[in-house]
């Protein structure tokens, strides 16, 4: 009784302590309070398989007739960070399944694929890549589908891209051979709307009081959206967004 109070008022203060992450990625862990650090790791190691973290379901393994692999990133189990649940946990080995979009872990202690349930998930971040969930509140009359968005820019204007996977089939005289390929996606908010972009065209026609000094920037600055698209885009949205000011 008196261990289960002990853990209760640890994770109460770390309630506390931990105020809400800012959405575009998670806080060096050397920068928390070496108390706070303390604290945390204190609280792992008494809630055990008991953190809510570890109650998600069994992570189905692909399909190993298809080329490739469904991962965003590392294709290994790599230490990353998640805030779930708004209790946030370091280094803990994950993967992106980004054709299922879905975050993977260990079961605790165990060598046992799962899935910690999307919802409760506000981000994670792994191998210097921060994604956020975007759920139904916040994509209400909008063309997003939820779930996790990595933000490549944040000013006044928000840019987010949903890394994602797609099986594509290949089929020659004598088989057919499915692989899996990358699908990048792009979204720009601009208030409380979202629009699909991801050429130069989709940015001009969202600014057209400003095509002439956009194409003039890109132009002089050698940006190619045909070459670099996120690069461009990224590169275009900066400098729309320093317009607006």
């Amino acid at each position: 009784m008196k261990k289960r109070l002990l853990i209760l008022l640890a994770a109460s203060c770390i309630f506390i302590l931990d105020l809400p992450a800012a959405p575009f990625g998670p806080r060096p862990v050397d920068t928390l309070q070496p108390s706070y650090q303390y604290l945390v790791s204190w609280y792992y190691l008494q809630m055990g398989e008991s953190a809510h973290l570890y109650d998600g379901s069994e992570y189905a393994i692909s399909d190993y007739q298809i080329k490739g692999n469904p991962f965003y990133g590392p294709t290994q189990l790599t230490p990353g960070s998640i805030l779930f649940d708004q209790i946030l946990y370091e280094g803990v080995p994950m993967l992106y399944d980004a054709y299922q979009d879905r975050v993977v872990i260990n079961r605790y202690q165990q060598h046992f694929l799962i899935c910690p349930t999307p919802s409760k998930i506000s981000w994670f971040a792994i191998k210097g890549h921060a994604f956020v969930r975007l759920n139904t509140d916040t994509l209400s009359k909008t063309r997003l589908d939820e779930g996790f968005y990595e933000p490549i820019y944040n000013g006044e204007l928000k840019l987010y891209a949903k890394r994602g996977k797609k099986k594509q089939e290949t089929v020659s005289q004598y088989q057919s051979t499915i692989q899996y390929v990358d699908r990048n996606e792009y979204y720009l908010k601009m208030g409380e709307q979202y629009h699909v972009v991801g050429n130069k065209r989709s940015i001009l026609s969202l600014f057209p009081q400003n095509k002439r000094e956009i194409r003039k920037y890109l132009r002089k600055n050698n940006i190619s959206f045909y070459e670099e698209p996120e690069l461009a885009l990224v590169s275009a949205v900066t400098y729309c967004d320093h317009l607006k000011k």
